[in-house]
């Protein structure tokens, strides 16, 4: 399988991207210029469901965690975080 990833800024982007195509697993940074993380995930799970989406935080407290559970995520993860560990996450929000 090859594997296709789109790398995007803003909150904004990530939308545009969104609407012209579809994607399995989708890594978010809560803080996001423009749109928080937390919008852009609502709007994820609300026009594309199956997307898997994985929060990233710097601070991945109990109240971001149930946040973003709460809104869909399938996994959050705290930063800093190595290479191995987001493989690992990833691998387990597409088992999902």
């Amino acid at each position: 399988n090859m594997l296709e990833i789109t790398a995007v800024e803003t909150g904004e982007e990530a939308l545009e991207h969104l609407s012209k195509e579809d994607f399995d697993c989708m890594i978010l940074d809560l803080g996001l210029k423009g749109m928080s993380g937390f919008e852009v995930l609502k709007f994820v799970k609300e026009t594309s469901p199956e997307t898997r989406v994985i929060m990233v935080t710097a601070y991945a407290d109990v109240e971001n965690a149930i946040t973003s559970m709460r809104l869909g995520a399938s996994e959050i993860i705290a930063k800093p975080y190595d290479l191995a560990e987001l493989v690992a996450t990833i691998d387990r929000a597409l088992e999902k």
